[in-house]
């Protein structure tokens, strides 16, 4: 029975630390990346701002241990993969064309 108490002390132990990630991400999303987003001039690091708050949803989708939640975390992970590439894409395209046209 050695064995069964080591399992079930692991998954004690996931089970505690779930809703941790849940308040993690919450403050993630809140307190700093949705608070220190729209004090930056920089559209690069605003963009990377927004990555860190789209973090936070995964992480809040992951600590719900529930089927929709982790298929709603992967599918973030899925679509902020694509959409962060265009977005940093598209700002480096425009700072390279602003200054080409100011030069």
């Amino acid at each position: 029975m050695d064995w069964f108490e080591s399992i079930w002390n692991y998954y004690l132990t996931l089970i505690l630390c779930f809703p941790l990630l849940m308040l993690v991400g919450t403050i993630q999303i809140n307190n700093y990346a949705a608070s220190t987003s729209p004090g930056q001039r920089n559209l690069k690091k605003r963009i990377a701002y927004s990555s860190v708050s789209h973090m936070g949803f995964i992480i809040i989708g992951i600590g719900s241990i529930t089927d929709p939640g982790l298929n709603g975390a992967i599918l973030q992970i899925i679509s902020h993969g694509f959409i962060g590439a265009a977005l940093f894409f598209l700002a480096g395209t425009s700072y390279d064309r602003i200054r080409a046209c100011l030069s």
